[in-house]
C-alpha cells in the first residue's frame, strides 16, 4: 500500500508530540511576524521621525516667508507713499517753476521794452552818438561784441534761455 500523508511515513507518531509541533511552527510564524512588524515599525517611526523634521523645516520656511512676506507689504507701502510724495514735490516744484517763468517773463518784456521802445525814441544823450538819435557812435570793430555795446551805450538786456521777448511796439 502506498502511502498517502507523510506522517503515515516513518514510525507512528503521538498526538501530543504532533501538536507540539504544529505549536512550534506556528510559535516560529508568529516570531518571525513580530519580528518583521517590529522591523517595520521601527522603519515607520523612523519615517516619521524624517517626515517631522521636514514639517519643521516647512513650517520655519514658512514663518521666513511670511515675515519676508509682511516686509515686502511695508516696503511696497512705503514706496507708494514715496511715490505719492514725490509725485506732490514734482507738482509743486512745476507750479515753482512755472511761476519764476512767468516773472522771468514779465521782466524781460519790461526790460526788452525799455531797451527797445517806440520807434522814435531817443538815447538819453544825443550827442554821444554824434548828434544823431540811436546812432552808433562809430562802426562796429572785430572786438567782443559786449565790447562794442558797453562803448556805444547800445547794450540790450537778453531773455532768459528758453524765453522769447516780442516787443509789442514794434511791428
Amino acid at each position: 500500500m502506498a502511502p498517502t500523508h507523510p506522517s503515515d511515513e516513518g514510525p507512528p507518531r503521538d498526538p501530543a508530540h504532533a501538536a507540539l509541533e504544529t505549536v512550534r511552527s506556528e510559535l516560529a510564524r508568529l516570531q518571525r511576524q513580530v519580528t518583521e512588524v517590529s522591523a517595520e515599525r521601527e522603519s515607520l517611526r523612523e519615517h516619521g521621525r524624517e517626515l517631522e523634521a521636514q514639517l519643521r523645516n516647512a513650517n520655519i520656511h514658512l514663518e521666513e516667508f511670511i515675515a519676508r512676506e509682511a516686509k515686502l507689504r511695508a516696503d511696497e507701502a512705503d514706496i507708494r507713499k514715496a511715490l505719492e510724495q514725490l509725485r506732490e514735490d514734482r507738482a509743486a516744484i512745476a507750479r515753482g517753476l512755472h511761476w519764476i517763468g512767468q516773472k522771468l517773463q514779465g521782466a524781460a518784456d519790461w526790460h526788452w521794452g525799455m531797451a527797445c521802445g517806440p520807434a522814435t525814441q531817443q538815447t538819453p544823450h544825443p550827442e554821444a552818438n554824434g548828434g544823431t538819435a540811436n546812432a552808433p557812435t562809430r562802426p562796429p570793430s572785430r572786438k567782443r561784441k559786449r565790447d562794442n555795446e558797453l562803448h556805444t551805450g547800445t547794450s540790450v538786456p537778453r531773455p532768459p534761455l528758453g524765453y522769447t521777448v516780442v516787443n509789442p511796439t514794434r511791428p
